[in-house]
């Protein structure tokens, strides 16, 4: 049967409930995508006691879009790494291909309503590259650096006019919420998501 997720009152402040406690959402003022039917939610919180990842796979069902709703200052790699072992789980299967997505369920502050963000065809390593050539960096205070020089949010399009590819990498002591909203934010720039590898690392 067809799911479909509500825009219910606690969204608009950025929560949802999961396991009777609160998930603060990543925050920002666009929306990517609107609505998704047919979804799996899975949810990543905080271990009180260690600040490990709890990631609730149960949720998890084959053949549905996977919406993983994270809490935001949960570290991103560390919530990356997990994410990648699902989403390898969710397509290993060539024989059975599941055609379904898979999202971040994020929090417009601005238009009141959940959003997502689909990353299907973004895979995650977690190594440094060899080399900076083409390489968007964003580091631990926020900072873009593209091939080693510190640049600005509004020269990128031009400094990246000539590249033919460009590789995006995160330190890897960024919160979810700044990944995701560097993410969201390079999504709406058209000319360099047009650039983009499909590999992004986080180290």
């Amino acid at each position: 049967m067809m799911k479909k997720i509500a825009l219910v009152a606690v969204v608009l402040l950025g929560l949802v409930a999961c396991s009777k406690k609160e998930l603060n959402l990543t925050r920002h003022n666009v929306t990517v995508v609107s609505e998704i039917t047919d979804h799996s939610p899975v949810y990543f919180t905080k271990e009180k006691e260690s600040n490990a990842v709890l990631v609730n796979r149960t949720n998890a069902v084959g053949g549905t879009n996977w919406v993983f709703s994270v809490e935001r200052d949960l570290n991103a790699k560390m919530v990356l790494e997990e994410v990648q072992k699902l989403k390898d789980k969710k397509y290993a299967d060539k024989a059975h291909s599941d055609d379904k997505e898979v999202f971040f369920s994020y929090a417009d502050t601005l238009h009141k309503n959940l959003a997502f963000f689909p990353f299907q065809y973004i895979d995650y390593q977690f190594k440094r590259p060899d080399t900076t050539k083409n390489m968007l960096y964003f580091n631990g205070s926020n900072d873009l650096f593209l091939e080693d020089e510190q640049v600005q949010w509004d020269e990128l399009g031009q400094r990246t006019a000539s590249l033919p590819i460009v590789h995006l990498c995160f330190s890897a002591t960024l919160t979810f919420e700044e990944y995701l909203q560097n993410r969201i934010r390079i999504e709406q720039n058209d000319s360099l998501n047009q650039k983009l590898d499909s590999i992004e690392r986080i180290y």
